[in-house]
């Protein structure tokens, strides 16, 4: 479930009027490093970016669909044990969706919202290096730096997202297997 605290006042206002970008951290705070994509949303929300929502969960829902289908691009936030250094990588939505679960990755939240909606806005997942992860573990040390480090990520996707005009009326993906995605 959203953390309502982190939502702009743009967010509760009616979804036609909604174009804004997207921004969704999540993670447990339980489990160590786990919580970094929490801390860089929560550090993204309290820079106040105009036209740009931010939700902190626990985890990817399907009920996260109808966002993504109000928005104009989202950034997914998470810690990754993978990645050696923050980066940011474009998701696509898979070509097929499997059974309903109760948690998804990026990518199938994206096909869910497609499936649903008609369409699935561009996205970008912003990953940031974790150490540990284990139940109750304590979050590494260094972890403000990166914090930092994956909010410039993300505003600089932002910006790329603004500068190519993606949020402007009219304009949104279209769907997969549209004549426009295929070769």
């Amino acid at each position: 479930m959203a953390d309502s605290s982190t939502r702009s006042a743009e967010a509760s206002s009616s979804a036609t009027a909604r174009r804004n970008i997207l921004v969704i951290g999540w993670g447990n705070p339980l489990r160590g490093d786990d919580s970094l994509g929490l801390a860089v949303a929560h550090a993204l929300a309290e820079r106040n970016i105009p036209k740009v929502d931010i939700l902190r969960v626990h985890q990817l829902a399907p009920e996260l669909a109808e966002d993504l289908a109000d928005c104009c691009a989202v950034v997914f936030i998470d810690a990754s044990l993978v990645v050696q250094e923050v980066c940011a990588m474009r998701v696509e939505a898979m070509a097929a969706h499997g059974p309903l679960a109760h948690h998804f990755q990026p990518a199938q939240l994206l096909a869910w919202t497609e499936a649903l909606f008609g369409r699935s806005p561009p996205a970008w997942q912003v990953s940031v290096p974790a150490r540990t992860v284990d139940v109750g573990c304590k979050p590494s040390a260094n972890n403000d730096l990166r914090v930092r480090e994956a909010a410039e990520v993300c505003l600089a996707v932002i910006r790329r997202v603004q500068s190519e005009h993606l949020c402007d009326a009219g304009i949104r993906q279209a769907p997969l297997g549209s004549a426009t995605n295929q070769n």
